[in-house]
């Protein structure tokens, strides 16, 4: 095995056992030096991908099957790596490599395309995979870093705290309802479905989804005070109780 597929290796090892290892006061500083191995590492298999014998590749040499090596240490790299700790430069630093490798995609599809007169074969299916992932790459680093703060929108950010007006009410039809801000925490992770899943050969497996939570934290009355709620996640239900246990009806209605 060459030295860069050991590198490989040990920064995955890495990236694996670090946030398990170190205490919380020194993993700000690992995640940054990670980072900096991380883009090393991706510049190499970046030299590798179109760099042979100190001259540029030519299209029809990046796309053979010899090459595919360095194609799939490019996407483990880039699945793995996260330059988010190095501050407002990391996230663009990754963002340009990965579009910048969606474009090659791209005009690799269509060369193929118009030399092949196909649109299927190995070459065009691999490149539009590959591009596949980096698209979604690129969307997961922008919407972490730069997405908006509107519910349901396309570049909604993953975790955020921002002020909605609230409809909220006694009643379930809200005929006579309040309309007033309110704190809104929205935020999605992964979860296991609390019951075991049997494959084909009888195997038990929890399948994993990603849950969306959108939780009223407080409502804002005109006169300066607040009401606080206790669990209270419109994507569940829209019945909660106050921290006084009162219930209301409550829906989401314009953002502030």
């Amino acid at each position: 095995m060459s030295i860069n597929n050991w590198a490989i290796l040990a920064y995955f090892l890495l990236k694996l056992l670090v946030p398990e290892l170190l205490p919380n006061s020194y993993k700000l500083e690992a995640e940054i030096s990670l980072s900096c191995i991380g883009i090393g590492l991706i510049a190499v298999g970046l030299l590798n991908l179109f760099i042979s014998e100190k001259r540029l590749r030519k299209i029809s040499e990046i796309t053979t099957n010899e090459n595919i090596g360095a194609y799939f240490k490019l996407i483990l790299l880039l699945s793995f790596t996260r330059l988010d700790s190095l501050g407002s430069g990391g996230p663009i630093v990754y963002m340009t490599i990965t579009l910048s490798l969606l474009l090659f995609c791209l005009f690799v599809i269509l060369k193929e395309i118009k030399l092949t007169k196909t649109l299927i074969n190995g070459v065009i299916v691999g490149h539009i995979v590959f591009g596949y992932f980096l698209y979604n790459w690129s969307k997961s680093t922008y919407v972490r870093n730069y997405g908006n703060e509107i519910i349901g929108s396309y570049w909604e950010k993953p975790d955020y705290r921002t002020k909605y007006l609230v409809k909220m009410s006694k009643s379930e039809d809200f005929s006579r309802a309040y309309t007033l801000p309110a704190q809104v925490h929205v935020y999605t992770i992964v979860e296991e479905s609390d019951y075991p899943q049997e494959d084909a050969y009888g195997n038990e497996y929890y399948d994993s989804y990603r849950h969306k939570y959108i939780i009223i934290e407080k409502v804002f009355w005109p006169n300066g005070g607040f009401l606080e709620f206790q669990d209270c996640d419109l994507e569940e239900s829209d019945y909660c109780h106050d921290s006084h246990g009162r219930y209301w009806y409550l829906k989401i209605d314009k953002k502030l």
